[in-house]
C-alpha cells in the first residue's frame, strides 16, 4: 500500500547529526479505522526510509522542531492523495552511493503524535533499576500474564534515571499493541489508540519560534559543554616549561638515533625551533678549548618552505639519502667517526675507539629477551617494567591504537559484505522484474487464448442456434402435417389406428427381448455406507500389494464422497493411476472410462448432459489422466456441468515442471491430495491377488452414511487462528472450502472414534483442500508469510516444498 492518503505512524533519525539531515521509516498505516503493520517497505528503496526536507515556511527551525519530536512521528497525507504532493523522488539518490533515500517527503506533515497516543511497552523489571529516558512520555510495564494498566513515567536528571507510578490508569481495550523492528532491527514494543478514538493525532506547536529565537538556541547548544570536543589530556612535563632553580640544569642530550619503518617519514627537528635561541639560564660563557674543533656539517642547513612536505623531510636530512645505497646506520656510524676520530688533539679513550656507540634501544631489546628467556625471571621483568615511568599508560594506548585498527578492519569487511549484500539485493530486483515481465507476458498470451476460445464457443453457439432454429421451423411444419392428418381421422378410422400403432410398437420390443438386441438394465446401486466402502478399499489395497492404515484409507472415502473431483498429483511412480482405478473398482464400477481432458460437445438437437446420462456404456466414475497437459486451465468446468450428483471424476496430474499450471478455481472443485513413494520397496515384486468384482454402491447413500462427531473447542481455535492469518496475508478462502473442512474434521473424528489425533487430521485438510487453491490465488508475498503459519504443520509445510502444478 502507497502512504498518499493515508495516516502513517512510523519513526524518525536524525541520520547525519553534522549536516542536519533527518529520516522517517514508516511502520504503521491506518486502514478501516485500524493500523496495520506497513509491509511495502520495498517501494521506497533502500533501506525503507524516506529523506525529510524542511518546508519553506519552516526552514529556519527545521532542526529543532525535529529534534523535538523524539523517536516516534505522524505523518498525516489524508489531505493528500496525489502521489507527487507530498512525497517526491530524491534528485541527490544514486543507488550505492552516499544518500541512500530513494524519495523526500516535506516537513510540514511530520508531526510529534498526542501525549496520549503512545505508550512504550517496557518489561516489569525495568522499574527496579535505572534506565535511560524511554521514547514516550509514559510508559506500561509488560508482566507474564500480560500488560499492567497502571502508567509510568521517568523521572531522573541526566543520562539515567528511574520509573515512578502516575497513579493513572490505560483502557487498554481502546489500544493495539505491536512488536516491530527499528532502524537498526532492534525490537520496538509500544501500545498505540486508533485515530477514530482521538480529536487529534498529532501535539500542535504552542509557539512558532522566530528566527532570532533560533538562532539564540543554536548558538547556546554550540556553546554548550555538551557540543565541545573532549580536552587533550595534559602531558606530564611541557618542553616549554623552564627548569627548577634548585636544580642545575641538565645537559641536553643528542638526539637517539632509531631506525624508522619508512625513511621518508622520519621525524626531524622543524627548523623554527632549531634556529630560536637557547634559553637564558644555559648560556654559560665557558672558555675556549682550542683542541676541540667544531664540525659545522652537524648543523641543520635551511630548508625552502615553498617544497613539498616529502621534498623538505629529504632535503633537512644530513649526509646521503639513506635510500640511495646507505642504510641509516652507516650515517650514523660515518657522523660519529668524523665528530670523534677525526678531530686531532681530542682525548679519546681506546674503549671509545673499537667501537660506535649502540642504540639504547637496541640493547634495551636485547637485554628484555635475555631476561625473558629465563622463565623464572618474567614475573620480576613485568613487575619492574611496570614501574617505570610513564610505561602503562603508553603500553595501554598502543594496545588501545591496535584494538581500534582491528576494529575498524572488521568494521571495513563488515561494510564491504554490506555493499556486496546490497548489490546482490538489487540484482534479485532486476531479475525479479525480469520475471514479473515475463509473467504479464504469459498472462496476456494466456488471455489472448481464452479471449479466442470464448469468440470461437460464440460463434458456435450462434451456428449451433441457428440450426436449432432451422429444426424448430421443421418441427412446426410437421406439427402442421400432423395436425392437418389428424383432422382427417374422425371417428373409428382414429381409433383403428390408434390401435395399430400400439400393436407394432409392443410386437417390436417384444421380438428384441427375444432375439437379445435390447441392452439390458442397468443394475440397481446398493445402498451400503462408508464403512463398507473403507473395508472395500483395504481388501483391495492389500491385494495389489499396498499396505494402508485404516486412518489412510477413511481419508480417501471421505475426499471421495464429499467433493465431487479428486485430484491425485505425485511424482512418477507414486502410483497415482493405481489408486485411481482401485477407488473406482471399490466403487463397483467394472471398467473406470478414460474420459478426454475436454468434454466433447452434445450431439445435434440433444441435451448436453445426455450423452452422459443415457448411455449405458458409461461408468459412474470418470478418469482423468494427466488432466494438467490440457491448453485450458480451468479443465474441470466441462464436467462438472454435464455430470449427475452420483458421478465422480478422479483426476491425475503432472508436476510443475512437465505439466500445466491449474487455476485456483480448478483446485477449489474438490481434494488435492499429494502422493509419496514408499520409503524403501522390497526386490521382489508382490503377488497380486485376483478379487471377484464388487457391486455398484450408491455416492448418494454413502454421503447419506458419513457420520458426525462434535469438533472440539481446541481444532475450532486452530481454525479460527488460520483464517485470519490467511485473511491478513491477503488469501480469503471460498464457502465451499470452508465446508468441506468442516465435514471433513467431524466425520475423521466420528470414523475413528476418538482414536485420531485431531490436529494430524487439521493438517491433513489444510494440506489437501485449503492450501493448494490458496497457493494459486495468493500473492506472492502472502505465500512467504504463509510459511510460518503452517509451520506446526508438517503436512502442509512439506507440500510448501513440492513442485506442485500451481498457477501463481
Amino acid at each position: 500500500m502507497s502512504l498518499p492518503g493515508k495516516l502513517c505512524v512510523g519513526i524518525l533519525e536524525e541520520d547525519n547529526p553534522l549536516r542536519s539531515y533527518f529520516r522517517f521509516k514508516p511502520l504503521l498505516v491506518e486502514e478501516n479505522g485500524r493500523y496495520r503493520p506497513f509491509q511495502d517497505a520495498e517501494l521506497y528503496p533502500d533501506e525503507g526510509c524516506i529523506r525529510i526536507v524542511p518546508d519553506k515556511n519552516e526552514s529556519y527551525y527545521f532542526k529543532s522542531r525535529m529534534r523535538q519530536n523524539g523517536l516516534f512521528s505522524v505523518v498525516d497525507l489524508r489531505d493528500h492523495p496525489s502521489e507527487n504532493d507530498k512525497i517526491r523522488q530524491n534528485k541527490n539518490y544514486r543507488s550505492g552511493g552516499e544518500e541512500n533515500n530513494a524519495y523526500i517527503i516535506y516537513s510540514d506533515v511530520v508531526h510529534a503524535p498526542a501525549a496520549e497516543m503512545i505508550y512504550q511497552l517496557l518489561p516489569v523489571e525495568a522499574a527496579q533499576s535505572p534506565l535511560p529516558r524511554p521514547h514516550t512520555a509514559r510508559v506500561l510495564l509488560k508482566q507474564s500474564d500480560g500488560i499492567n494498566p497502571a502508567c509510568h513515567e521517568w523521572v531522573g536528571e541526566g543520562e539515567t534515571g528511574t520509573l515512578q507510578a502516575t497513579g493513572e490508569s490505560c483502557a487498554l481495550t481502546d489500544f493495539q499493541a505491536f512488536d516491530v523492528p527499528g532502524f537498526r532491527g532492534e525490537t520496538l514494543s509500544f501500545l498505540i489508540k486508533p485515530a477514530a478514538l482521538m480529536t487529534s493525532v498529532i501535539t500542535p506547536l504552542e509557539h512558532i519560534p522566530t528566527r532570532q529565537e533560533v538562532e539564540k538556541l543554536e548558538k547556546a547548544e554550540a556553546q554548550s559543554p555538551k557540543a565541545e570536543p573532549p580536552a587533550p589530556a595534559e602531558k606530564p612535563a611541557s618542553p616549554e616549561k623552564p627548569a627548577s632553580p634548585e636544580k642545575p640544569p641538565k645537559e641536553e642530550k643528542p638526539p637517539r638515533p632509531e631506525k624508522p619503518a619508512h625513511p621518508e617519514r622520519e621525524k626531524l627537528p622543524r627548523p623554527e625551533k632549531r634556529e630560536a635561541p637557547p634559553a637564558e639560564p644555559r648560556q654559560e660563557k665557558t672558555e675556549d678549548k682550542p683542541w676541540i674543533h667544531r664540525d659545522e656539517s652537524m648543523l641543520p642547513k635551511p630548508v625552502d618552505r615553498r617544497l613539498s612536505r616529502a621534498e623538505q623531510l629529504l632535503a633537512a636530512q644530513a649526509g646521503l639519502n639513506p635510500r640511495r645505497g646507505r642504510s641509516l646506520q652507516e650515517l650514523i656510524d660515518e657522523k660519529w667517526q668524523h665528530s670523534r676520530l677525526n678531530q686531532l688533539g681530542t682525548p679519546v679513550s681506546p674503549i671509545t675507539t673499537g667501537q660506535p656507540v649502540k642504540n639504547p634501544v637496541d640493547a634495551a631489546v636485547e637485554a628484555v629477551r635475555a631476561a625473558w628467556e629465563q622463565p623464572g625471571l618474567r614475573q620480576e621483568l613485568l613487575d619492574a617494567l611496570t614501574h617505570v615511568e610513564s610505561f602503562n599508560d603508553l603500553s595501554r594506548e598502543r594496545m588501545a591504537v591496535a584494538t581500534q585498527s582491528a576494529i575498524a578492519r572488521q568494521l571495513n569487511d563488515l561494510e564491504a559484505q554490506r555493499l556486496e549484500l546490497l548489490r546482490d539485493i538489487e540484482q534479485l530486483k532486476r531479475g525479479g522484474q525480469q520475471v514479473r515481465d515475463q509473467l504479464k507476458q504469459e498472462i496476456r498470451r494466456d488471455e489472448a487464448a481464452a479471449l479466442a476460445e470464448a469468440v470461437a464457443q460464440t460463434q458456435a453457439a450462434q451456428a449451433q442456434q441457428k440450426r436449432c432454429e432451422e429444426e424448430a421451423a421443421d418441427a412446426l411444419r410437421a406439427a402442421k402435417d400432423a395436425r392437418a392428418a389428424l383432422d382427417q381421422l374422425v371417428g373409428d378410422e382414429l381409433e383403428a389406428k390408434i390401435r395399430d400403432v400400439a400393436l407394432t410398437q409392443r410386437v417390436q420390443e417384444r421380438l428384441r427381448l427375444l432375439s437379445g438386441d435390447a441392452a439390458p438394465l442397468p443394475p440397481t446401486p446398493e445402498k451400503l455406507g462408508i464403512s463398507a466402502l473403507i473395508d472395500r478399499v483395504l481388501a483391495r489395497a492389500k491385494a495389489k500389494g499396498i499396505t494402508w492404515t485404516r486412518e489412510e484409507a477413511a481419508n480417501l472415502c471421505v475426499c471421495l464422497a464429499l467433493s465431487p473431483v479428486l485430484m491425485l498429483s505425485g511424482a512418477p511412480g507414486s502410483g497415482k493411476t493405481t489408486v485411481a482405478r482401485l477407488l473406482a473398482e471399490s466403487l463397483g464400477v467394472v471398467e473406470c472410462g478414460r474420459a478426454p481432458v475436454c468434454p466433447p460437445a452434445p450431439p445435434r438437437g440433444k441435451d448436453p448432459a445426455a450423452p452422459l446420462r443415457d448411455t449405458p456404456d458409461i461408468p459412474a466414475a470418470l478418469l482423468l489422466e494427466d488432466a494438467n497437459l490440457a491448453p485450458q486451465r480451468d479443465v474441470f468446468r466441462g464436467y462438472a456441468q454435464t455430470l449427475p450428483a452420483e458421478w465422480r471424476v478422479i483426476a491425475t496430474l503432472q508436476d510443475a515442471h512437465s505439466g500445466q499450471p491449474l487455476s485456483a478455481n480448478a483446485l477449489d472443485q474438490g481434494f488435492f491430495l499429494r502422493l509419496c513413494a514408499p520409503a524403501t520397496l522390497p526386490w521382489q515384486p508382490a503377488a497380486p491377488a485376483a478379487l471377484p468384482p464388487e457391486s455398484l454402491i450408491s455416492i448418494e447413500a454413502i454421503r447419506r452414511s458419513l457420520p458426525r462427531a462434535e469438533v472440539p473447542a481446541a481444532l475450532v481455535a486452530r481454525m479460527d487462528a488460520l483464517r485470519g492469518t490467511m485473511a491478513d496475508c491477503g488469501a480469503e478462502l471460498s464457502r465451499r472450502a470452508l465446508d468441506d473442512a468442516w465435514r471433513y474434521c467431524s466425520t475423521m473424528l466420528a470414523l475413528l472414534d476418538g482414536q485420531a489425533d485431531p490436529d494430524r487430521l487439521f493438517d491433513r485438510v489444510v494440506a489437501q483442500r485449503l492450501l493448494p487453491a490458496t497457493l494459486a490465488s495468493a500473492p506472492i508475498a502472502a505465500v512467504m508469510r504463509l510459511r510460518d503459519a503452517v509451520a506446526d504443520l508438517p503436512l502442509s509445510a512439506a507440500l510448501l516444498r513440492q513442485p506442485l502444478p500451481v498457477e501463481m
